[in-house]
């Protein structure tokens, strides 16, 4: 077993994972490594182990322009019709 210190928001969202112990943090053991960004903001703990919600994650940069382009392309298009 590997043991992790956890800080939590309020919503169980691990903003944190340290491998020694800070006031504040939650002690936890796992049987496996945390995966690497398990602390960007979209794991929560949940009844002992971490879940990934993909949908707390972040857009990248690149991700938002094309957004961004295809918000413009249907506003253009949508005025033309």
């Amino acid at each position: 077993m590997m043991k992790y210190y956890l800080l939590l928001d309020e919503n169980n969202i691990i903003q944190d994972a340290i491998s020694y112990p800070v006031e504040g943090y939650i002690e936890v053991e796992v049987d496996k490594p945390f995966p690497a960004g398990i602390n960007g903001g979209w794991y929560k703990w949940e009844n002992g182990t971490y879940v990934e919600y993909p949908e707390l994650k972040p857009e990248t940069e690149m991700e938002q322009r094309i957004s961004d382009l295809e918000m413009a392309i249907a506003t253009i298009l949508g005025g033309v019709m």
